[in-house]
């Protein structure tokens, strides 16, 4: 069964989440998603008004359609605050920018700018 054609749209993760889809994912992997519908307004470069409709993930997976994948459950022993982590490093990112990258990608940016 078919639910129709595919849909694609800019989504956005925040926190863990988005940093287990950059973990599991890289560009061109198939994933599912379900969320939230967001829509919102901004203004371009040019000042002009712009929507958006974009998905806030709530959970999300690989495509199996295509691949297969091996489960591995995040340990949940110490959740740290941010501000905790960002005493101990010059670096907010945690590292050499690298995992800029990578949470911008899992938060649906692609590496790419923000359109706003």
């Amino acid at each position: 069964m078919v639910d129709g054609d595919s849909v694609f749209m800019r989504c956005s993760a925040f926190r863990e989440l988005a940093e287990h889809i950059a973990e599991s994912a890289s560009r061109g992997t198939r994933v599912v998603v379900t969320g939230r519908l967001q829509q919102r307004s901004y203004e371009d470069k040019q000042d002009i008004k712009r929507w958006v409709i974009e998905v806030i993930i709530e959970d999300a997976g690989v495509s199996l359609r295509f691949a297969t994948a091996k489960v591995n459950k995040v340990s949940r022993e110490k959740v740290t605050h941010p501000a905790e982590s960002w005493e101990n490093t010059s670096n907010p990112w945690g590292g050499e920018g690298q995992e800029h990258e990578l949470a911008m990608a899992g938060a649906g940016f692609g590496g790419q700018e923000a359109p706003f």
